[in-house]
């Protein structure tokens, strides 16, 4: 079974945010890793996700490619 994603949240400033625990050194040490998830960088953004008709709704003249 996998291990579970560890998060680690730091307040320390210079260094605040949000991390995820990369490797557990056999002394007990970690390594720490920002956390890149969408979810993450949206959170740190103050911003949300927005459905199909949001987007459609801010965005109704911008261009399209057709790809989707």
């Amino acid at each position: 079974m996998e291990d579970p994603v560890r998060k680690v949240r730091l307040d320390e400033p210079g260094l605040e945010g949000d991390y995820l625990v990369a490797e557990v050194n056999p002394d007990g040490t970690v390594v720490l890793a920002p956390d890149t998830s969408v979810e993450a960088m949206l959170e740190r953004a103050g911003a949300t996700r927005v459905d199909d008709a949001e987007f459609d709704k801010l965005f109704v003249d911008l261009p399209r490619d057709g790809e989707g």
